[in-house]
């Protein structure tokens, strides 16, 4: 658990699926569903918890939106 902890903290940013689906306007559970199809912005898993990186989700939106 204190590596989670420290890798969120020098990480910033690294964000957690609830971040995350509140950056793009949806509910968990969409960005869920997008992760589970692969349309969603790369994860990585740590333990149980998804986060997100930043730079990555901007990636997705600008080729979602283009």
């Amino acid at each position: 658990m204190l590596n989670r902890i420290v890798l969120v903290a020098d990480h910033p940013d690294l964000v957690t699926a609830t971040e995350t689906a509140r950056m793009l306007g949806m509910t968990e559970r969409s960005l869920q569903r997008l992760a589970r199809e692969g349309k969603g912005p790369r994860r990585q898993r740590i333990g149980s918890r998804a986060y997100y990186y930043k730079p990555d989700i901007e990636s997705w939106l600008r080729k979602k939106f283009s």
